[in-house]
Parts: structure tokens; C-alpha cells; sequence
């Protein structure tokens, strides 16, 4: 959780420069979830989802 160890060889800055897309915007970057997909050779026209079970509803 959180934007620490985000660093990717194929974006030089990448956490510096999401650190500094959530202090303009007033996020707390601890609170992210951060996921990586490679696709190297995308198709045109390819969507990528991700989906995650939701918590239970508050009664």
C-alpha cells in the first residue's frame, strides 16, 4: 500500500513524479493501491480489467 517502491526503470522519476501528482492534488499517496501490468505488445483494441470483491455494505 502506498506509492513507496513504485520505481520503474521504464519511467525515470515515476514515484517523485506520482508524489508530486498527490501533493498538487491533496491525496494521501498511503492510501493507494498500486498495481503493474506489462503488455508488450498490445493489440489495438485491447481493454485491460481489474476487479476486486467489495467490502461488506455497513448496516
Amino acid at each position: 500500500q502506498g506509492l513507496a517502491g513504485v520505481q520503474t526503470s521504464e519511467v525515470p522519476n515515476y514515484e517523485r513524479l506520482l508524489h508530486y501528482v498527490c501533493e498538487k492534488l491533496c491525496w494521501d499517496g498511503s492510501q493507494f493501491h498500486v498495481y503493474r501490468l506489462r503488455l508488450p505488445y498490445p493489440v489495438i483494441g485491447t481493454a485491460v480489467a481489474v476487479r476486486f470483491p467489495l467490502p461488506e455494505r455497513p448496516r
